[in-house]
Protein backbone atom coordinates (compact mmCIF):
# COMPACT_ATOMS: atom_id res chain seq x y z
CA UNK A 1 0.00 0.00 0.00
CA UNK A 2 2.80 2.48 0.95
CA UNK A 3 4.33 2.02 -2.76
CA UNK A 4 1.01 2.86 -4.31
CA UNK A 5 1.14 6.09 -2.45
CA UNK A 6 4.65 7.09 -2.90
CA UNK A 7 4.26 6.06 -7.17
CA UNK A 8 0.59 8.53 -6.55
CA UNK A 9 2.30 11.14 -5.78
CA UNK A 10 5.66 10.90 -7.92
CA UNK A 11 3.35 10.82 -10.55
CA UNK A 12 1.17 13.63 -9.04
CA UNK A 13 4.55 16.23 -8.80
CA UNK A 14 5.87 15.07 -11.59
CA UNK A 15 2.42 16.26 -13.76
CA UNK A 16 2.23 19.26 -11.68
CA UNK A 17 6.13 19.93 -12.82
CA UNK A 18 5.52 18.73 -16.39
CA UNK A 19 2.48 21.22 -16.02
CA UNK A 20 4.35 24.10 -14.70
CA UNK A 21 7.02 23.91 -17.68
CA UNK A 22 4.57 23.51 -20.52
CA UNK A 23 3.29 26.84 -19.22
CA UNK A 24 6.59 28.60 -18.66
CA UNK A 25 7.81 27.30 -22.31
CA UNK A 26 4.29 27.94 -23.63
CA UNK A 27 4.02 31.57 -22.32
CA UNK A 28 5.95 34.76 -22.23
CA UNK A 29 6.56 34.71 -18.02
CA UNK A 30 9.35 35.29 -16.66
CA UNK A 31 8.07 34.54 -13.06
CA UNK A 32 5.96 32.19 -10.89
CA UNK A 33 3.98 34.76 -10.06
CA UNK A 34 3.03 36.06 -13.77
CA UNK A 35 2.11 32.63 -14.56
CA UNK A 36 -0.16 32.41 -11.92
CA UNK A 37 -1.89 35.52 -12.68
CA UNK A 38 -1.39 35.59 -16.45
CA UNK A 39 -4.59 36.06 -18.16
CA UNK A 40 -5.72 35.58 -22.12
CA UNK A 41 -6.47 38.84 -24.11
CA UNK A 42 -9.94 39.44 -24.04
CA UNK A 43 -10.50 39.93 -27.88
CA UNK A 44 -11.94 43.44 -29.33
CA UNK A 45 -15.48 43.48 -29.51
CA UNK A 46 -17.24 43.18 -33.28
CA UNK A 47 -18.95 45.91 -34.29
CA UNK A 48 -22.17 44.66 -35.98
CA UNK A 49 -24.54 46.15 -38.35
CA UNK A 50 -28.10 46.08 -36.93
CA UNK A 51 -31.21 48.05 -38.32
CA UNK A 52 -33.86 49.49 -35.89
CA UNK A 53 -37.00 46.95 -35.85
CA UNK A 54 -40.11 48.09 -34.54
CA UNK A 55 -41.46 46.64 -31.80
CA UNK A 56 -45.42 45.59 -31.77
CA UNK A 57 -47.48 47.42 -29.50
CA UNK A 58 -49.58 45.97 -27.41
CA UNK A 59 -53.20 45.07 -28.08
CA UNK A 60 -55.27 48.25 -27.86
CA UNK A 61 -58.26 48.21 -25.84
CA UNK A 62 -61.80 48.19 -27.99
CA UNK A 63 -62.06 51.89 -26.20
CA UNK A 64 -58.31 52.76 -27.46
CA UNK A 65 -58.88 51.66 -30.76
CA UNK A 66 -62.06 53.52 -30.95
CA UNK A 67 -60.10 56.85 -30.13
CA UNK A 68 -57.27 56.29 -32.45
CA UNK A 69 -58.47 56.02 -35.23
CA UNK A 70 -61.84 56.69 -37.37
CA UNK A 71 -62.12 53.45 -39.23
CA UNK A 72 -62.68 51.21 -35.77
CA UNK A 73 -65.36 53.84 -34.85
CA UNK A 74 -67.16 50.24 -35.26
CA UNK A 75 -66.00 48.65 -31.88
CA UNK A 76 -67.95 50.96 -29.84
CA UNK A 77 -70.90 48.67 -30.13
CA UNK A 78 -68.83 45.89 -28.70
CA UNK A 79 -67.59 44.99 -25.17
CA UNK A 80 -63.98 43.77 -24.50
CA UNK A 81 -65.49 39.91 -23.35
CA UNK A 82 -67.39 39.96 -26.83
CA UNK A 83 -64.08 40.97 -28.26
CA UNK A 84 -62.37 37.79 -26.29
CA UNK A 85 -64.84 35.14 -26.73
CA UNK A 86 -64.85 35.85 -30.64
CA UNK A 87 -61.52 35.61 -30.68
CA UNK A 88 -61.14 32.50 -28.53
CA UNK A 89 -64.03 30.74 -31.11
CA UNK A 90 -61.65 31.81 -33.81
CA UNK A 91 -58.90 30.19 -32.70
CA UNK A 92 -60.61 26.73 -31.61
CA UNK A 93 -62.50 26.59 -34.25
CA UNK A 94 -59.84 27.97 -37.21
CA UNK A 95 -56.48 28.26 -35.76
CA UNK A 96 -55.08 25.92 -37.96
CA UNK A 97 -56.71 27.22 -40.97
CA UNK A 98 -55.60 30.12 -43.73
CA UNK A 99 -56.24 33.66 -42.34
CA UNK A 100 -59.23 33.99 -44.99
CA UNK A 101 -60.57 30.88 -43.17
CA UNK A 102 -60.15 32.07 -39.90
CA UNK A 103 -62.17 35.86 -41.24
CA UNK A 104 -64.67 33.89 -42.53
CA UNK A 105 -65.43 32.25 -39.32
CA UNK A 106 -65.80 35.37 -38.00
CA UNK A 107 -68.29 36.63 -40.23
CA UNK A 108 -70.17 33.50 -40.04
CA UNK A 109 -70.84 34.66 -36.38
CA UNK A 110 -70.90 38.40 -37.04
CA UNK A 111 -73.55 37.51 -39.88
CA UNK A 112 -75.85 35.62 -37.54
CA UNK A 113 -75.81 38.06 -34.96
CA UNK A 114 -77.66 40.27 -38.34
CA UNK A 115 -79.56 37.11 -39.43
CA UNK A 116 -83.32 36.60 -38.01
CA UNK A 117 -82.97 33.14 -38.49
CA UNK A 118 -80.89 32.98 -35.81
CA UNK A 119 -81.74 33.44 -31.88
CA UNK A 120 -80.24 35.99 -29.96
CA UNK A 121 -78.88 39.41 -31.23
CA UNK A 122 -75.62 39.89 -29.82
CA UNK A 123 -72.27 37.74 -29.95
CA UNK A 124 -72.19 36.21 -27.03
CA UNK A 125 -76.20 34.56 -27.57
CA UNK A 126 -75.17 33.70 -30.83
CA UNK A 127 -71.67 31.54 -29.76
CA UNK A 128 -73.18 30.01 -26.52
CA UNK A 129 -76.14 28.83 -28.70
CA UNK A 130 -77.23 25.44 -27.68
CA UNK A 131 -75.10 22.75 -29.97
CA UNK A 132 -73.30 25.71 -32.21
CA UNK A 133 -69.81 25.33 -31.82
CA UNK A 134 -68.29 22.23 -30.62
CA UNK A 135 -65.45 24.43 -28.73
CA UNK A 136 -67.68 26.12 -26.73
CA UNK A 137 -70.21 23.24 -25.91
CA UNK A 138 -66.92 21.17 -24.62
CA UNK A 139 -65.30 24.03 -23.11
CA UNK A 140 -62.64 23.79 -25.12
CA UNK A 141 -62.90 27.63 -25.54
CA UNK A 142 -61.34 28.31 -22.40
CA UNK A 143 -58.09 26.00 -23.45
CA UNK A 144 -56.98 28.43 -25.89
CA UNK A 145 -54.63 31.21 -25.47
CA UNK A 146 -56.27 34.85 -26.95
CA UNK A 147 -54.08 35.24 -29.79
CA UNK A 148 -53.07 38.48 -30.86
CA UNK A 149 -53.27 37.81 -34.70
CA UNK A 150 -56.46 36.52 -34.37
CA UNK A 151 -57.48 39.33 -31.88
CA UNK A 152 -56.41 41.96 -34.97
CA UNK A 153 -57.88 39.98 -37.60
CA UNK A 154 -61.37 39.80 -35.22
CA UNK A 155 -60.86 43.27 -34.76
CA UNK A 156 -60.67 43.91 -38.23
CA UNK A 157 -63.94 42.26 -39.07
CA UNK A 158 -65.93 43.94 -36.65
CA UNK A 159 -65.18 46.95 -38.44
CA UNK A 160 -64.87 45.63 -42.34
CA UNK A 161 -66.67 42.21 -42.69
CA UNK A 162 -64.85 40.01 -45.86
CA UNK A 163 -68.26 38.11 -46.36
CA UNK A 164 -71.57 39.46 -45.85
CA UNK A 165 -73.26 36.04 -46.49
CA UNK A 166 -71.87 33.27 -44.84
CA UNK A 167 -73.83 31.60 -41.74
CA UNK A 168 -72.73 28.55 -41.57
CA UNK A 169 -69.87 26.45 -41.76
CA UNK A 170 -68.50 22.52 -40.64
CA UNK A 171 -65.98 20.11 -41.68
CA UNK A 172 -66.22 17.27 -43.80
CA UNK A 173 -69.70 18.09 -45.47
CA UNK A 174 -72.12 21.18 -46.09
CA UNK A 175 -74.80 21.79 -43.15
CA UNK A 176 -78.04 20.35 -44.85
CA UNK A 177 -80.28 23.28 -43.61
CA UNK A 178 -77.96 25.88 -45.08
CA UNK A 179 -77.43 26.55 -48.77
CA UNK A 180 -73.63 25.28 -50.05
CA UNK A 181 -71.52 27.87 -51.25
CA UNK A 182 -67.54 27.04 -50.77
CA UNK A 183 -64.74 25.30 -49.30
CA UNK A 184 -61.87 27.25 -47.69
CA UNK A 185 -59.68 24.74 -46.07
CA UNK A 186 -60.85 22.20 -43.81
CA UNK A 187 -64.84 24.20 -44.13
CA UNK A 188 -67.14 24.26 -45.71
CA UNK A 189 -69.28 27.55 -45.55
CA UNK A 190 -72.96 27.15 -46.18
CA UNK A 191 -74.98 30.72 -47.32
Amino acid sequence: MGYIRKSLREWFLSGLVGLALGLVIGSSATTMNELVTYEEPTPEPVQMQTEEVAMPEAPLSAADLYLEAPRFAELENYSEYEIEMLTRVTYAEAGNQSEYGQRLVVDTILNRVDSERFAGDDILSIITAKNQFDCVTTGAIYCYPEWDSIRWLVIEELCNRTNSDVIAFRTNRYHSWATPAFKEGDHYFSI
